[in-house]
């Protein structure tokens, strides 16, 4: 089974992580919303290798959809619910809401995982929505390679990326069981389902 903590009560939300994080990192970043929202209750999972949940023998993204079929029909049953995805777990959810079309009420998908093999995928080159080249170019050699391509280069929003790498996302990296993720996401035909995703 999958671990989850969960925060309210009401109508089920269920709040699918990206590839080596876990419910925390989703929690921190949508907790400001949600919890100035009655009647939700928000169920942050696991997936399998990633946070409290252990790999157990998961082989592909099947494996780890299956895991949350489980944990559905464990957890809600026939209960109608809402769907929040990111990154790879948005593309998870994409396949939950199509298996559960009768009990999703909504779906949000942020930064989804559309196309799963590199190679297929289309990406603009990257353009930062608020451009500070003195800030970027002041930042140090590891601050710009932990943080990547910065949308929105201002000061305070680089102090808050920054707290939320050291905070979350390198914590969530280093419990990730490597051994058994990496495999997956190194081989194209692990690392996306065996089925088609309808457009949902």
């Amino acid at each position: 089974m999958l671990s989850a903590h969960e925060i309210g009560e009401g109508l089920p939300v269920l709040i699918i992580h990206g590839w080596e994080m876990e419910g925390r990192v989703e929690e921190r970043d949508f907790e400001p919303i949600f919890s100035k929202i009655p009647g939700l209750r928000r169920i942050y999972v696991d997936l399998p290798g990633m946070g409290a949940t252990p790999a157990n023998n998961i082989k592909d993204l099947d494996d780890i959809y299956l895991r949350l079929v489980q944990f559905i029909d464990a957890r809600l049953g026939s209960s109608r619910f809402l769907l929040v995805g990111s990154s790879c777990g948005g593309y998870l959810a994409r396949a939950i809401a199509q298996k559960y079309i009768e009990q999703v009420d909504g779906l949000l998908l942020r930064v989804p995982l559309i196309e799963p093999k590199d190679s297929m995928r289309d990406l603009d080159a990257f353009k930062p929505l608020v451009a500070n080249e003195q800030l970027m170019s002041n930042m140090s050699a590891e601050d710009r390679t932990l943080l990547g391509n910065v949308l929105v280069q201002t000061p305070a929003y680089v102090e808050t990326l920054k707290a939320k790498y050291d905070e979350v996302y390198l914590p969530a990296e280093k419990a990730a069981d490597k051994k058994v993720l990496d495999p997956i996401r190194a081989d194209p035909q692990q690392y996306q389902l065996s089925f088609l995703l309808d457009n949902c």
